[in-house]
Formats: C-alpha cells, structure tokens, sequence
C-alpha cells in the first residue's frame, strides 16, 4: 500500500511508522516515471478538500487497474447535522456552517456532496457506482470534547452543554440522516487505462 500526504509532519508520522508514503497532493506528488497501476485508491476524509475534481478523477482512473475501486468517505449535505447548520446559518448564526466548511483552518472543504452530486461527479469521469454504506459521525470516545471545542471560539461551559446534548444524542444519530457515508466506485468496463 502506498499512501500520499502533504502536510510535512504527518509525512514524517507515517514514514516514522515504516509506512510507504508520497509527500505532495495527489496526483500532482507522483512522479511522472510512475507507471505503477492500484488495485484500489482510498480517498478518506479528503474527496471534499479537492478543487479539480476532473483532474483527480481522471488520474484515478489512469492509476487504476480495469478491475480496480475508487473508494470514497466524506461528509454528506444530506445529513443531520449538515441540515442544523444550514437552518441556524438562515437564522444568522453561521458559525455552525463555518465550522462544517473547516473555513478557520489552512484545509476547508471546497464541496459538499449529496450521493446524486457525487454520482453524477464519478460517473462523468467514467466511473460505475458499485455500493454505499453508513459511517458513524460521533461515536463515543475522548475527542468529542475537543472536537466540539474546535467549533470556533466557544467557552468552556458552551462546549461542555453542546458535548452533552450530542452525547445524549447519538442514539438519535442513528435513524436520522446520515452525516458520513462510504462510496464504491468500479472503473467503467472498457476504458482505456
């Protein structure tokens, strides 16, 4: 497995770890001696990050074997929280919405996809959608503290009130709209690689 990173100190995390990894963005960090082919290319968290989404497209589709799988995982502007967000931001409080986009940080997210946008997307840079399932959001653990107290700059007593009603409300997370899911993509039969 080969990854690639551009942020200098997780590049140095992963080849600390003995990890194969490509320092730069993707595919721009790739050699242009690099005639390897994958069997599957993983865009986790990231899709949503990416402004070319035809070139990146297009390399996956270069860089794949004719039976290999784009697999992508991403926050959806179909689920829960998205919707909050976009109705407080209606009622001036946009903060919410900001903190979604990541806008306060050096990454932010330049789109945010429906599985229709997202399709529509992929299959345009002949790709067949194969599957889709679920991804937790929030799940009970340590960061979600930090995680909420990452939404701008909220106060101590804020952040601890907002912890609660989402831990209180992650059972409810589970029937209403998904904010995450995981999308599999094949190579469309034919296509030149």
């Amino acid at each position: 497995m080969t990854g690639i990173e551009p942020i200098a100190c997780n590049y140095e995390k992963s080849i600390n770890s003995k990890y194969t990894v490509i320092n730069g963005f993707f595919p721009d960090g790739l050699s242009t001696k690099h005639t390897k082919t994958f069997d599957f290319i993983i865009f986790n968290d990231v899709f949503e990050h990416i402004p070319d989404l035809n070139k990146v497209l297009s390399a996956c589709n270069n860089l794949l074997k004719p039976t290999g799988l784009l697999i992508i995982n991403l926050p959806m502007n179909t689920g829960v929280f998205y919707k909050i967000a976009g109705f407080l931001s209606v009622l001036g409080k946009k903060q919410s919405l900001i903190r979604l986009y990541q806008f306060e940080t050096e990454s932010p997210h330049v789109h945010y996809f429906s599985e229709k946008s997202l399709r529509k997307a992929t299959e345009k840079n002949k790709f067949n959608f194969v599957n889709k399932f679920n991804l937790h959001t929030v799940v009970f653990d340590k960061n979600i503290r930090e995680r909420v107290a990452g939404i701008g700059n909220m106060s101590k007593l804020k952040s601890l009130v907002l912890t609660l009603i989402i831990l209180v409300g992650v059972p409810f997370l589970r029937i209403l709209p998904r904010d995450t899911k995981c999308f599999v993509f094949k190579k469309v039969k034919g296509e030149i690689d």
